[in-house]
């Protein structure tokens, strides 16, 4: 499969002449893989907010402010147990939460 097929086939599905010139496709197609590169780190971006989002969700409604970094996953089956070691600011007091299936979508 020579270059020039190798564009075309990535440039597959595109709109206008980007599909069929190759001048433009090349573009295209290059911009495409910038595109890929930049939004796999974006993807992995995207889920630590929402893992920090829902730990923070969890936190609040047993009353604990501050997340000390105690996390602990244990992969049993295809069932996943989390354990969150949660502590308050001050060391008052300290709670262990258990979230069995909490991030259960994430998996």
């Amino acid at each position: 499969m020579t270059v020039r097929e190798k564009i075309f086939a990535a440039a597959k599905g595109m709109r206008g002449r980007a599909k069929n010139c190759i001048k433009i496709a090349r573009n295209r197609v290059e911009k495409s893989w910038q595109y890929q590169y930049r939004d796999r780190r974006n993807k992995k971006r995207d889920w630590r907010r929402l893992w920090i989002t829902r730990i923070n969700a969890a936190t609040r409604e047993h009353g604990v402010r501050c997340l000390c970094l105690c996390v602990r996953a244990r992969a049993s089956c295809d069932c996943v147990c989390v354990f969150v070691c949660l502590v308050c600011n001050r060391g008052e007091r300290a709670a262990v939460l258990s979230l069995r299936g909490f991030f259960a979508p994430l998996y």
